[in-house]
């Protein structure tokens, strides 16, 4: 039990939208607790909801 946590920790998933989902709730919602969603520039129209452990990272400023 005690290598549980570690190797888990090493299966962390990042999920980029959106370049794997379209949408921010796709990757939320396909996320495992742990997973970081990044966020490319854009503009997303939506409302997200977050119940578990996530790390959400935006990629900054959309360049024109």
């Amino acid at each position: 039990a005690g290598m549980a946590g570690p190797a888990q920790a090493a299966n962390h998933r990042v999920l980029v939208v959106p370049r794997d989902f379209a949408t921010i709730q796709a990757a939320v919602d396909a996320a495992a607790a742990g997973d970081t969603v990044s966020v490319s520039p854009g503009t997303y129209t939506e409302q997200v909801v977050i119940n578990k452990d996530l790390i959400v990272h935006g990629s900054g400023p959309l360049r024109r």
